[in-house]
C-alpha cells in the first residue's frame, strides 16, 4: 500500500441554502420544507424545547400527490436523522459523518413538541462537495430551457462530486460508477476546475485495477473482481484524456499511463480478433437507451476504438512515438474488424439504431464512401421518432457532435431544445433541478429513479465546445491554443458563454442567430477561428468581432 497526500479539495460546505416554502404539519404529514433545489449535504436545525424531545428529519427528492415525502426511490436508505434536545434553550445542530440527497425535508417531533411551531428560519441547507465554490463556466441564452439545463448540470455535479464522483447521492448506492464519470468528465471539466479532483479519483481508479489489468465498474471498487464493462472500464482512459485536454495537465496522463496500458493489454489479450466479445464484465451496453437494439458487441468494440484513438493522441503529445504507432495500429485493426462485422455495403449498420450509427461515425470507423449514407439514415431515424433521440449513456455523448460535423446542425439544435419525451428539456419542463437517471424518470421503475444523476448531462460539452465554440485540442491543450468554431442556428438567437480557463476568461457571444459574433481570448494564447461558409483565421489575444452573413 502506498500512502499519498490528498490532492483534491476537502469535502466542505460550499453553499448555504434556505427553504423557499414551508408546508405546516397536518393530518396527512408532519411539517415539510421545500429547499427549492435538489441538493446534497445536510440540514442544520435551530430549535428549542423540553429536554428529551427528539427532532426527526427525513429527506426526499419529490413529494407524493398528497404532499407527503416520496421515499420509494430510496430503496433501503433510511435517509433519517434524529436529535434529542438538551432542554438548555436555543440549540443548533447538524449531523456528522453523513450526507443526504434531497429537495424536501420532513421535520417531526417524538415527545413533547416545542410550543413554537417551526418556521422557515428553523432549518438551513448545507451544500457539501469537493469542488470550488464557483463554477468555471457561465452561460446565458435566449432559451430558458437551455439556461436551466446549464443550471441542472452544475447542481448535479455539486451533488455528486463528494470525494468521489458518485452516480447518485440519495439512495442506498452512492458509488463511484465509472460509466457515468467517463461520459460526463469533459462536461465536468468545464463546469468546475476539477483538475485536482481528477488526480484524486484516478488514484482510486488505479488502486481498484485488478491484477489482470482490468479497470472496474466502480472506483473505489466494492463490487468484486469483475472487469469493468465497455464504457465503464474505459473511463480509466477517458478521464485522464479529458483533464489533459482541458487543463494541459500532462502529469495526470504520465502518472496514469502504466495503468491505462495494462487496461488496453487486458482488452486485446481477451479479444485478439479485435471484436470486443470477451471479458466484458456486466456489459451494460447502451445503458438506459429507449431503443435497446444496439448490439452490445458493436458498442463495446466502438468504445475500444475510441480509447485506442485517445491513447495514440496522448502518446503523441508525450513524445512516446512507439506507443503512438502501436495504438494507432490497434485502432486501425479494430476499425477494420468492426467494418467487417457490423457495416453493410448499403451503409446500414448492425442494429440499425441511432447509437449504432453514432458510434460508427463518431469513432471515425465509417468508410468515407458510406458516411453521408449513414448520416442520412441517422437523421431519418431521429425524424421517425418524432425528432427525438433514442440513445442511452454511451450513445448520447456522440449525438450532437455527429450531427453538427455532418451538416445537420439544425437537427442538433432541435434535439437540444426539445421539451417533449425523451429529451433534456422534458426533465426541465417537469420541474427537474438536477439531471435524472432516466429519460422517463417521472414514470419509470421507482427503484431506478434517481433525480440527481449527472450522466445525461454530457450534452453540455457540445453546447460549450460547439454551440459556443469554446474548445481546445492536442496542439495546445489547456487552452494555450483555442479552436473557436461556433455553430449558429435560428432556433437560438442569442448565446453568451464565459469559461474561466487556466489562461484566463474566454468569452463567446453571438447575437441575431450568430450574425454578430464576438470572441475574447486571454493573454498568452492564440486561436484558430472557423466560421460558417469556410472562413478561417488565426488570431491572438484580445476581443475580436465578426459579422457573419
Amino acid at each position: 500500500m502506498v500512502l499519498t497526500a490528498q490532492p483534491d479539495l476537502l469535502v466542505n460546505t460550499t453553499i448555504t441554502l434556505h427553504p423557499i416554502k414551508l408546508d405546516p404539519a397536518n393530518d396527512a404529514h408532519p411539517t415539510i420544507y421545500d429547499m427549492g433545489q435538489n441538493m446534497v449535504g445536510n440540514i442544520r436545525i435551530h430549535v428549542s424545547g423540553p429536554r428529551g424531545t427528539v427532532v426527526r428529519l427525513r429527506y426526499a427528492e419529490r413529494l407524493n400527490p398528497d404532499g407527503s415525502i416520496y421515499t420509494e426511490n430510496l430503496r433501503n436508505a433510511d435517509a433519517t436523522d434524529t436529535y434529542a434536545l438538551s432542554g438548555d434553550g436555543d440549540e443548533t445542530w447538524t449531523p456528522a459523518f453523513t450526507f443526504h440527497g434531497f429537495r424536501y425535508v420532513e421535520l417531526s417531533y417524538v415527545g413533547t413538541a416545542p410550543p413554537t411551531p417551526p418556521t422557515l428560519a428553523t432549518i438551513d441547507g448545507l451544500v457539501f462537495n469537493s469542488l470550488p465554490a464557483k463554477p468555471s463556466v457561465h452561460l446565458t441564452s435566449s432559451s430558458e430551457t437551455l439556461n436551466k439545463m446549464n443550471e441542472l448540470g452544475a447542481w448535479g455535479q455539486r451533488g455528486n462530486f463528494v470525494s468521489i464522483p458518485t452516480d447518485c447521492p440519495q439512495r442506498d448506492e452512492r458509488l463511484g460508477w465509472m460509466g457515468d464519470a467517463g461520459v460526463f468528465w469533459r462536461t465536468g471539466t468545464y463546469n468546475f476546475d476539477i483538475d485536482a479532483f481528477t488526480h484524486k479519483f484516478m488514484l482510486d481508479v488505479t488502486d481498484a485495477q485488478t491484477a489482470a489489468g482490468a479497470f472496474t465498474d466502480v472506483s473505489p471498487n466494492i463490487l468484486g473482481p469483475n472487469p469493468g464493462a465497455p464504457g465503464w472500464g474505459d473511463a480509466g482512459v477517458f478521464i485522464p484524456y479529458a483533464a489533459w485536454l482541458q487543463y494541459g495537465d500532462a502529469a495526470i496522463v504520465e502518472r496514469s499511463w502504466p495503468a491505462m496500458e495494462r487496461w488496453m493489454d487486458f482488452i486485446l489479450s481477451n479479444n485478439p480478433d479485435y471484436i470486443r466479445r470477451k471479458a466484458l464484465g456486466n456489459n451494460y451496453a447502451d445503458w438506459l437507451a429507449p431503443d435497446q437494439n444496439t448490439p452490445s458487441t458493436l458498442i463495446g468494440t466502438a468504445y475500444w476504438a475510441l480509447v485506442a484513438r485517445e491513447m495514440a493522441e496522448m502518446a503523441t503529445a508525450l513524445h512516446r512515438t512507439a506507443d503512438a504507432e502501436k495504438y494507432q495500429q490497434q485502432y486501425d485493426h479494430i476499425a477494420a474488424a468492426y467494418r467487417t462485422a457490423f457495416v453493410k455495403e448499403d451503409g446500414s449498420v448492425e442494429g440499425n439504431t441511432q447509437t449504432a450509427y453514432l458510434a460508427t461515425i463518431f469513432t471515425g470507423i465509417a468508410p468515407s464512401s458510406l458516411r453521408a449514407n449513414m448520416v442520412d439514415r441517422l437523421a431519418k431515424d431521429i425524424e421517425a421518432h418524432g425528432t427525438h433521440l433514442t440513445t442511452g449513456f454511451l450513445g448520447t455523448p456522440f449525438l450532437l457532435f455527429v450531427l453538427d460535423e455532418n451538416n445537420r446542425t439544425d437537427l442538433a439544435f432541435k434535439l437540444l431544445l426539445s421539451d417533449t419525451y425523451p429529451s433534456w428539456g422534458y426533465m426541465v419542463k417537469k420541474g427537474a433541478t438536477t439531471w435524472w437517471e432516466r429519460w422517463n424518470g417521472d414514470t419509470g421503475d421507482p427503484g431506478m429513479n434517481s433525480y440527481n444523476h449527472y450522466a445525461f448531462g454530457s450534452v453540455m460539452a457540445w453546447v460549450y465546445r460547439r454551440a459556443s465554440g469554446i474548445d481546445t485540442d492536442a496542439t495546445g491543450p489547456g487552452y494555450h491554443h483555442l479552436t473557436i468554431s461556433p455553430h449558429f442556428d435560428p432556433a437560438l438567437p442569442q448565446l453568451h458563454t464565459e469559461y474561466d480557463s487556466a489562461y484566463g476568461t474566454i468569452v463567446s457571444d453571438w447575437q441575431e442567430s450568430g450574425h454578430r459574433f464576438t470572441i475574447t481570448i486571454p493573454a498568452n494564447t492564440t486561436a484558430t477561428v472557423t466560421l460558417p461558409k469556410g472562413k478561417t483565421e488565426e488570431i491572438g489575444s484580445g476581443t475580436h468581432v465578426y459579422h457573419v452573413e
